[in-house]
């Protein structure tokens, strides 16, 4: 095929899958306080399907090293798809088939974005005006905000949408722009008034201005890192200020929250965790090897609730085997963090945020059962290995991305 002509289809592939993708959370959120739009489930499931036969048709096709992605990614799918068919399908096979799509989004969703990066080595310099519905997400969580207020029920986990999206609003050049969404995904975490979002966001931003000063130009008292270290103290000033402003204006009492952990076991969590616990060392020999199935512990639990942290959800839902893939795609995670620092030195401080993001929610509160937000981290993180994995010139692809930093007069 022609190379023009590739990279094209590359293009509209990846706008493809990201138009579907907001179709889908959009939906998610409109669904909460407003209309429903029509066949989330069933795009989700043909994602599902298509990402998951994409990759098995990948590593029949092509010889890939031992500790490839998508070998983990393909082994995950094998040890998971059984037991989430058996546990759903007793409500009716079509609920346990959605399901599954459910389970698999996020692994069709780095495999699509992994293998059109793998051909494209534009893409993830590209990608980043998803961080552009930052605001549209902002705005819907409004809504859903107003609405959960107005009923008395929490729904306000909708605003880890802008979160999610933070490594590709770090990737931005124009500062200006980049600073705004980051303020945006700030206030509307504030906003949400959830502790786990308030940490993590937080913590994203100090990451970031760590690796971002690291990896910038020159030695470390040159002008050009003195500049940054003096402009991440303003801005800190200047969120501070706005987090004041913002709190006491729409009494937002995320400080109290905070310090009530202690007095709320982290609201129930550890109550929530001692019985999925228990219920891991209920369960029969069989489903502790092979797990229960998606979103098991919910579905299972006398609490109606899921584990609240993806140490036990997955150990519940998966069983001993899915869990020991799933650290081997966590590892994955971190090798190509040090691949990051080494290649594409300048992508280390969006990259890092990644993986902050991702340490904090799987902590105190879920990933893998969410096929929501998690899904950003996925995009993100498969467009990076195809990046890597591509094989083109070290040198080349260093100087590549030092140009258009230097260019843009900051880091990606």
């Amino acid at each position: 095929m022609n190379k023009g002509i590739s990279i094209k289809l590359n293009n509209i592939g990846f706008l493809i899958l990201s138009m579907l993708i907001s179709y889908i959370f959009i939906g998610n959120m409109l669904a909460v306080f407003s209309a429903v739009l029509p066949f989330r489930d069933w795009i989700t499931l043909i994602i599902a399907v298509f990402g998951c036969a994409l990759l098995f048709f990948t590593l029949f096709r092509s010889c890939v090293k031992k500790d490839n992605v998508l070998l983990i990614l393909g082994l995950f799918i094998l040890f998971t798809i059984i037991p989430t068919y058996i546990e759903n399908s007793g409500k009716s096979s079509q609920y346990g088939i959605l399901q599954i799509g459910n389970s698999l989004l996020w692994v069709a969703v780095l495999t699509f974005s992994y293998l059109l990066s793998l051909k494209h080595n534009n893409l993830l310099y590209k990608s980043q005006w998803l961080a552009l519905t930052i605001p549209i997400y902002s705005l819907l969580f409004l809504g859903v905000k107003q609405f959960s207020d107005g009923q008395g029920i929490a729904l306000i986990s909708t605003a880890y949408y802008v979160l999610f999206l933070l490594p590709f609003a770090f990737m931005i050049q124009k500062k200006w722009l980049k600073w705004l969404l980051v303020l945006i995904s700030f206030s509307t975490v504030l906003l949400s008034v959830k502790r786990t979002g308030f940490v993590a966001i937080i913590l994203s931003i100090f990451v970031y201005f760590i690796y971002d000063i690291k990896y910038s130009e020159g030695r470390f008292f040159s002008k050009r890192k003195i500049r940054l270290i003096f402009g991440f103290l303003i801005l800190f000033v200047v969120l501070y200020v706005f987090f004041i402003y913002y709190t006491s204006t729409h009494s937002i009492a995320i400080l109290d929250r905070m310090n009530s952990i202690e007095d709320d076991n982290g609201s129930g969590r550890a109550d929530i965790w001692k019985y999925t616990w228990q219920m891991i060392k209920d369960s029969e020999p069989e489903y502790l090897i092979f797990g229960h199935g998606f979103n098991a512990v919910y579905t299972d639990s006398s609490l109606e609730l899921s584990a609240h942290t993806d140490v036990l959800e997955v150990i519940y839902d998966y069983g001993i085997i899915g869990s020991l893939i799933y650290i081997a795609f966590w590892c994955s995670l971190f090798k190509y963090f040090k691949k990051v620092k080494a290649y594409i030195p300048q992508l280390a401080a969006p990259y890092a945020v990644s993986l902050v993001l991702m340490i904090c929610m799987s902590a105190v509160a879920h990933l893998i059962i969410y096929p929501t937000h998690f899904i950003f981290l996925c995009m993100f993180w498969g467009l990076v290995f195809g990046e890597l994995d591509r094989g083109d010139d070290v040198v080349e692809r260093r100087t590549y991305y030092a140009t258009i930093s230097k260019r843009n007069n900051t880091s990606l």
